[in-house]
């Protein structure tokens, strides 16, 4: 488990602390608004987001926290059986927070790019 309390700001220099600690607030996500985490493997994108994933659920926000590989495994199976649409409500569209991770290693074809 990764908490914001944990993150070594000295360390992850290509994050500023203010941001950090502001999306810590979680206010972003009563706006609506999209985050995107950018920047090299030092940077800590993966330990950020799934504390801010964890802060969400401690606050009761419902949340899903899923690898890019995996969305688009499940988006493509989903998919070829028709069932796009169920997947969509039952998982992207029911979590107030969708955290999708490493999604820079990922190379995405057409028609995974499309679903994803």
């Amino acid at each position: 488990m990764k908490t914001v309390e944990q993150y070594d700001f000295k360390f992850a220099s290509g994050a500023p602390q203010s941001q950090i600690l502001e999306l810590a607030g979680l206010a972003f996500i009563e706006r609506k608004e999209n985050v995107v985490l950018l920047g090299s493997s030092d940077v800590r994108k993966t330990h950020s987001a799934s504390a801010l994933a964890h802060r969400a659920i401690i606050a009761g926000i419902s949340t899903r926290f899923i690898s890019a590989a995996d969305l688009t495994l499940q988006l493509v199976a989903a998919d070829q059986q028709g069932r796009l649409a169920q997947y969509f409500s039952r998982v992207v569209q029911r979590a107030k927070l969708l955290m999708i991770d490493e999604i820079d290693y990922l190379p995405f074809g057409r028609d995974e790019a499309y679903l994803f």
